[in-house]
Parts: structure tokens; C-alpha cells; sequence
């Protein structure tokens, strides 16, 4: 059985700014945790005994979470120190790996225990290489594709090919089993045009050679958490996971819940407002009068004012909004939603999607955000 797990969690999240200049993206909270509680959580149930967790941005604040965690794994926090792609960061782990078989995961996926547990399964059974997780997906040139036989062994992964030139629809989800030929096989690969070395490389050479299955799972229970509306998805599905387990009494009762939703500790919620569904506000958050919040974010620290609408949207740490405030989530020629990332404007994909408000930003009474909005730390809007 397999006991030991690899994390890969080394980088900052470039495309989830502003919420990573104050945290790394493993620590943004959904459902009342951190990401990378979520992943532990699952490797604990899974029965992983062992995990070595790859740390350089904002390294300390990861290792001060997990080591408060109680889950019964032993961890090894192994820095990287040049970011130069997931075969670079399973370089560095070698020495956790030690020649024995382990599961692997990128440090902004989510996915369900059963994924793990039948990938290991399957891992075992056949005695393969590799197993690789792949999900079906709408959108595949958006990833790196999976192309395949027709008996579900791994031929290549093509990245992100033309829209309609794709060899399959089922993308590479982040998640492995393999034997320590893989590190074999670092050695030989080159930094991509990205002038990164990628894991996918070393992986293709492994199913040249050998066996690798590609387990094939449900995209309703794996989350890339790589852009702010990923982490709407995500955070729904953990709340619908956890049912309505609101872990606080309000101080108001003449209020509207919509389940799922999480409630941190101290909370204020004034009369005749709605909160949900697929909510999660986490601790010593106000929030005033008639105002309604659903389908979001909101960090610990923030105050809401009085009628204000907030849809779709992420709120980080501190932040002050004024009465009268709207987040809208549509647009008016009823276009899919656009937001900048990393300098670029990409498209959603998405009819519904809010803002996202860095920490100790402050929001004046009676501004109207448009959909797609990102504003940064401290900012006075």
C-alpha cells in the first residue's frame, strides 16, 4: 500500500492576485479551510501516512498551518529554491521519495478521497508506472490533453492544442501514482519554452516506456483552483459536501440563510438580510442591515454596510464597504464575463461572475462595481 505523498506547493499563484500578495494560494479559504487542509484531509482518508511538502513562497506561513493540523501524517517541508517547473520541484523531493512508490498532487487541485483511493487501487492491481488522473472537460485546449488507446494507457499529453484539434476531451488533472522510475527520468528533461522543466515531459517519456493508466473521473469532483472563479466552484462544492453547518450562532435571528453555507466565529448580521447560497464568511465579520451575499467569499475582518448586494464575488481580509454598495455579476449585452490576469484579459467563460477585493481595501457608500472587477490591497475606491 501506498503510504507517501508529494505536494507540490512552491508557488505564489501569480493568476489569484491580489489574494496571494497577503498568502499563498494553498491558504486561501474555502468552506471554512485552506486549500491545503482539503488536500490533506484527503491523503489522511486515503490512508497516507507520510507527506513531503515542496514550500518556497511564503514558506513559513504553510508550514505554521500544517504543523497545527491533526491528521497523523508525518510531514517533510522541502524547499525550492529556483522555481523552475513541477520536474524541478520533484527534483528536490527525491531524497523524501527514497525508491518507494507515492501519489503526487499539485498543490491548487482539489478532487474527491474516492479519486485517490481507485487510483491507488488501479496503481496496484496492474502493477504500473503510473497512473495519471484525467477529467472530461468543455473546454480542453484550455489544459494540457491526454491522448490515449483504446484501452485507457497514456500515448502523450499535448498542452493546450487549438480549439477543435484536440486529441481527446480529457485533460490532465494534476494528480499521479508512480513508481520512482519517474525520477529516473528528470535528468533528461529540457526547460519548456516557459524555460520551465515541466513533469509532463518526464511522464510522457515514463508511458513511452512503460505503463502509465489514465483513471478517468467526474469534472463535478476535481477543482484546478488556479483563477478566482475556480475557487467559487470549488468552495460550492465543499460547502454541498458539509451540508449546513453554520459553526456559530448569529447575533440576529431576523435574517435570511440559504444553505450550504459556513459561518466563522463573531459574526454580526443585521436584520432582513440574506446570506446564500454557497457562502462562506469566515471570522469577526459585520455585516449590516438588508443586505444580501451569496455564491461568495468573504475573509475574516471585513465590514459590510447596509443594502449591499455582493454576488459572485471574493472579499479578502479587512476590507470596508459603505452602505449601498452593488457588485454586479452580468453584464448588459449578456456576454460572458472578462477579468485581467496577470496583465491579460481573459475570458471566463461565464454569464455570473462578481469581483474580487484584496485585503484592506476600502469601499465608499453607493459604488456600483462592474462584473469582472479585481481590485487590489488597499485601495480606496
Amino acid at each position: 500500500m501506498i503510504k507517501k505523498a508529494i505536494v507540490l506547493a512552491a508557488g505564489e499563484g501569480t493568476r489569484l492576485r491580489p489574494l496571494t500578495l497577503s498568502r499563498p494560494k494553498h491558504l486561501i479559504p474555502l468552506a471554512g479551510k485552506p486549500i491545503i487542509y482539503w488536500i490533506l484531509k484527503s491523503f489522511s482518508n486515503a490512508g497516507i501516512k507520510e507527506v513531503g511538502v515542496i514550500v518556497n513562497y511564503k514558506a513559513d506561513m504553510i508550514k505554521a498551518y500544517i504543523e497545527q493540523l491533526d491528521f497523523r501524517l508525518r510531514y517533510d517541508f522541502i524547499y525550492q529554491r529556483e522555481l523552475n517547473g513541477t520536474a524541478g520541484a520533484l527534483e528536490v523531493a527525491k531524497d523524501c521519495i527514497d525508491f518507494e512508490n507515492f501519489l503526487l498532487i499539485y498543490g491548487d487541485v482539489i478532487t474527491d478521497t474516492k479519486n485517490i483511493v481507485k487510483m491507488i487501487d488501479i496503481f496496484e492491481s496492474k502493477k504500473l508506472d503510473g497512473v495519471v488522473l484525467g477529467v472530461r472537460s468543455s473546454a480542453p485546449w484550455e489544459y494540457g490533453v491526454i491522448k490515449m488507446n483504446n484501452d485507457g494507457f497514456m500515448l502523450e499529453i499535448i498542452e493546450k492544442p487549438p480549439r477543435g484539434k484536440e486529441p481527446s476531451d480529457v485533460i490532465n488533472g494534476g494528480v499521479y501514482v508512480f513508481t520512482p522510475k519517474i525520477i529516473e527520468l528528470l535528468d533528461s528533461v529540457k526547460p519548456s519554452i516557459r524555460g520551465e522543466k515541466e513533469l509532463t515531459d518526464a511522464l510522457q517519456m515514463l508511458a513511452r516506456r512503460g505503463k502509465v493508466y489514465v483513471y478517468r473521473a467526474l469534472k463535478e469532483n476535481w477543482f484546478d483552483v488556479g483563477r478566482p472563479w475556480d475557487l467559487l466552484d470549488a468552495n460550492a462544492y465543499l460547502l454541498s459536501r458539509l451540508g449546513q453547518k453554520l459553526s456559530r450562532k448569529i447575533s440576529n435571528k431576523r435574517i435570511i440563510i440559504r444553505s450550504p453555507v459556513y459561518l466563522g466565529k463573531n459574526i454580526e448580521i443585521g436584520e432582513g438580510s440574506i446570506i446564500g447560497p454557497n457562502v462562506a464568511i469566515y471570522d469577526n465579520v459585520k455585516i449590516g442591515k438588508f443586505s444580501e451575499i451569496s455564491n461568495s467569499i468573504i475573509m475574516q475582518g471585513t465590514k459590510i454596510g447596509s443594502n449591499v448586494s455582493i454576488k459572485h464575488s471574493i472579499v479578502g481580509e479587512n476590507v470596508v464597504i459603505g452602505d449601498n454598495v452593488r457588485f454586479l455579476y452580468t453584464r448588459g449585452d449578456k456576454k460572458t464575463i472578462k477579468m485581467y490576469i496577470k496583465g491579460r484579459e481573459v475570458d471566463s467563460g461565464r454569464f455570473e461572475l462578481g469581483s474580487v477585493i484584496g485585503d484592506r481595501t476600502r469601499i465608499s457608500s453607493n459604488c456600483v462595481l462592474k462584473a469582472g472587477t479585481i481590485i487590489f490591497n488597499d485601495i480606496i475606491v
